[in-house]
């Protein structure tokens, strides 16, 4: 995202470390960002330390991959942001919210985000209404300038791969159920590929 990160920490899942380090962190940082750690496990201590040394301002996302994120503020009201510990979870919803929430807080009016298109299903993809979902895709300009989506592999918020080889977050509603070939869709443009 092109911030420099002052520090970065690798902490077990330890509640007396976690608590050492986040109030290290808030003395020197402008901004907190942990990945991992908010969910509702036996070891995911970060929401109830936040609680604790701050405040939690919001908690679960209704959004896939992504419902673990945590927003809040610690001791002098320094932004917290706890992303989910799956990678492509991690990833979303730092582009979807950290990203945007980052540029305010420097001052900008108007956060950059990323563009959008519409495009058309390529191959079917199947999944039950219940949650919008962001899924990983690729684009493809077929022969008659039609721009296609592929959706291939595993959509699993664990398959860092699926990100890695996507060029679009596709915009699924709640409330779609089953995609067919042909189906239209608003996207976000991951990245662009130079030929």
């Amino acid at each position: 995202l092109g911030y420099h990160a002052w520090d970065c920490r690798v902490v077990a899942d330890q509640p007396q470390a976690l608590r050492e380090t986040i109030l290290e962190l808030s003395t020197n940082c402008d901004v907190l960002v942990s990945t991992g750690g908010v969910s509702a496990g036996d070891s995911d201590w970060i929401r109830p330390l936040m609680t604790e040394l701050g405040q939690v301002d919001f908690w679960k996302l209704f959004l896939k991959p992504g419902r673990p994120f945590a927003f809040g503020v610690v001791g002098n009201q320094v932004p917290f942001f706890g992303l989910p510990g799956n990678p492509v979870a991690a990833a979303i919803t730092a582009l979807q919210l950290l990203w945007p929430a980052l540029q305010l807080l420097e001052g900008q009016q108007e956060p950059e985000l990323l563009p959008r298109l519409q495009v058309s299903l390529e191959t079917p993809y199947r999944r039950r209404p219940g949650r919008p979902e962001l899924a990983r895709a690729s684009l493809i300009c077929s022969d008659d300038g039609q721009l296609l989506a592929r959706v291939s592999g595993s959509q699993a918020s664990s398959r860092i791969g699926s990100l890695q080889s996507a060029d679009l977050l596709l915009e699924i509603p709640a409330e779609s159920g089953e995609l067919e070939c042909g189906d239209q869709l608003w996207a976000q443009l991951l990245r662009r590929r130079m030929l």
